[in-house]
């Protein structure tokens, strides 16, 4: 696996998980699995175009992949099958029972199930949004040079700050936002939240 593109991870109580993908050119990526203490990979899927996102429940392990669509495996392996179509490719979130990802350049929500998808926000500056965290109450993502964030049930979009940087991967705790600024090589933090 070196040389390989490594884009979505995961982690629950006993495994890691991540996605591969040796090429972006065709179907050859796949779901990986290591127990968290170290030992043998497990393969949960092979022949995915570009699986990007990547997040884990207590049954199943789902991705998104570069043809809009919203895969997902058993965690103890099985085969794959499609929630969904029209989601991604980038990041998705598990939260209380929803899937929460990109829709092109709109944050959407779904149940567990894939069914009744709906649109929370759209991005301001028109672009793809790159980052993406949940906090049981709100969404928030990274874009352009924003940091937003928006109520899971729609209200409230809000854009938080504005940087010089452009933010990419995001994360919130019970306080705080942190995000990577990769060009700038910082790490940053925003409290409250």
């Amino acid at each position: 696996m070196l040389g390989s593109a490594f884009w979505g991870l995961a982690v629950d109580a006993t495994s890691v998980y991540w996605t591969v993908n040796p090429s972006l050119d065709y179907a050859s990526g796949s779901v990986v699995e290591v127990p968290i203490g170290g030992g043998a990979l497990t393969t949960l899927a092979t022949n995915q175009y570009d699986p990007t996102g990547l997040a884990v429940d207590g049954t199943n392990v789902y991705w998104t992949t570069e043809y809009y669509t919203l895969m997902r495996v058993p965690i103890g392996g099985g085969t794959p099958e499609l929630v969904t179509h029209g989601i991604g490719p980038g990041p998705v979130v598990l939260d209380h029972g929803f899937i929460y990802s990109f829709d092109g350049e709109d944050i959407v929500k779904a149940s567990i199930e894939g069914n009744d998808w709906e649109t929370l926000a759209s991005s301001p500056s028109n672009i793809y949004p790159i980052g993406l965290a949940v906090d049981g109450t709100s969404v928030y993502w990274t874009e352009d040079h924003f940091v937003l964030k928006v109520g899971t049930d729609g209200s409230n979009a809000t854009e938080l700050l504005t940087r010089p940087e452009m933010p990419w991967a995001i994360a919130v705790d019970d306080t705080s936002i942190y995000w990577t600024e990769p060009e700038a090589g910082t790490l940053m933090k925003l409290t409250p939240k």
